[in-house]
């Protein structure tokens, strides 16, 4: 919803664009603490992330976030749910703001914190998004 990364960049400037990022698996998938399934005929199974949660931000403008991507269980209502926010011209200091809702999806919208830029990694280890709740 709203500016992809590459249209921000076109927009704004890459200096000017901060993108923070989060990939986790969902906790519908990892409280039942099962094995995962071969996935497109591998022998082995795909134990990586189910969801990408990414805000696309314009540092000169306050951090407003321009562009809120989620890939998941419940997309459209979790996308439908910050759409206002974002049209309101919010910013990532009001996101991080919000206490989220555990256990959710959206609420890793509230806690994004690693940068694209910064180079470290953006996957989830440990923790309810890690798959270790419980």
């Amino acid at each position: 919803m709203g500016l992809s990364e590459e249209e921000a960049i076109a927009q704004y400037g890459i200096e000017d664009v901060e993108v923070y990022l989060s990939e986790f698996t969902t906790l519908e998938l990892s409280a039942v603490h099962r094995n995962k399934h071969p996935m497109h005929g591998e022998d082995e199974a795909f134990a990586g992330p189910t969801c990408l949660s990414k805000l696309v931000c314009v540092k000169s403008l306050d951090e407003r976030v321009v562009g809120f991507h989620f890939i998941g269980p419940n997309a459209g209502e979790i996308t439908q749910g910050f759409a206002l926010a974002v049209k309101m011209g919010a910013t990532k200091a009001q996101f991080d703001s919000v206490v989220g809702i555990h256990p959710t999806d959206a609420e890793s919208f509230c806690a994004l914190s690693t940068t694209k830029r910064s180079g470290v990694s953006w996957v989830a280890e440990g923790g309810c998004g890690g798959g270790v709740c419980g």
